[in-house]
């Protein structure tokens, strides 16, 4: 009897904590909300008194960032959302994901029908995706979804180059191969192609992998895939994305392909990433789990 008694309280202790759990992420996505809207206000308001060319608009978006410590893409799409919903309040349970689907949408009566829809029948970020794809006719209010153009070079193509009278092979990552080889034009675009190992996903635009760059070289690097935003992991939306990223990395062996410069603000670089014939990157956004950004 006192085991079932515990067992019952137990449950109840779950049930109660669960719910505790999923107010605050409520709370702090409604938080998060009136954050981005009263910044893109500001910006807005800004923009319209001292600086109304649309050019100076982006110059200044640049500096903010560079200020603020903020991504450059996000105090754009703060913008956007100001201007989308001048009247905003946080209703329903519709999150940042939700409504950076939405901006995709130039035109303001398809849109705001849609925010209606999302909230009344409660969809899930990935679902309005996919009921935007339905209700916008192409064409209507611009093209709905972005598409990334691809980066991938050819695995063992490297770039040969002479310092202190000898040659090496730049491997990528600062590593370099004493060779003899002829030097020789070869395409940006063939190059920093690599077979690699997941080791970690750490949230849904980011991964630990173990890098083969050949020659029996390895490298362990923290990436973030090019290109694309997925929500911040402490949300559900963020929590879907990590693991739709976990179960498309399952779908063959991992290719990933990176510049020798692109890098985040943390330093991380940026890569393409593959798992069999699949672009990861892109899926991540046609299926709804992230959005695509300009780095």
């Amino acid at each position: 009897m006192k085991t079932s008694q515990a067992e019952k309280a137990y449950k109840r202790l779950v049930a109660r904590l669960s719910a505790l759990d999923a107010a605050g992420e409520s709370k702090m996505e409604r938080t998060r909300l009136g954050v981005y809207w009263n910044t893109g206000r500001a910006i807005d308001r800004y923009i319209l008194k001292y600086q109304k060319r649309a050019p100076l608009g982006k110059v200044l978006l640049v500096r903010l960032a560079k200020d603020l410590g903020w991504n450059k893409s996000n105090l754009y799409y703060c913008l956007e959302f100001a201007r989308a919903y001048p009247v905003f309040h946080t209703r329903g349970k519709l999150t940042w994901s939700h409504y950076r689907a939405l901006l995709a949408i130039n035109d303001a009566g398809v849109r705001n029908r849609l925010t209606e829809l999302a909230i009344r029948e409660q969809w899930s970020a990935r679902t309005l995706l996919e009921k935007i794809r339905e209700l916008v006719p192409s064409g209507e209010g611009g093209q709905v979804l972005a598409c990334l153009i691809p980066k991938r070079g050819k695995p063992g193509v490297y770039r040969v180059f002479e310092a202190g009278g000898k040659r090496y092979y730049d491997l990528g990552f600062r590593v370099y191969y004493l060779t003899q080889a002829k030097m020789k034009l070869v395409p940006e675009e063939s190059l920093y192609t690599y077979p690699a190992e997941v080791l970690e996903i750490i949230d849904g635009d980011t991964v630990w992998v173990r890098i083969d760059l050949g020659f029996r070289c390895v490298t362990f690097q923290k990436l973030r895939l090019r290109g694309i935003d997925a929500p911040e992991l402490g949300t559900q939306a963020g929590k879907e994305a990590k693991r739709a990223l976990e179960a498309m990395l399952r779908q063959g062996p991992v290719m990933m392909t990176t510049s020798k410069s692109e890098k985040d603000k943390y330093d991380r670089y940026l890569a393409d990433i593959y798992a069999g014939d699949v672009y990861v990157n892109q899926k991540l956004v046609d299926e709804g789990f992230a959005v695509i950004v300009e780095e």
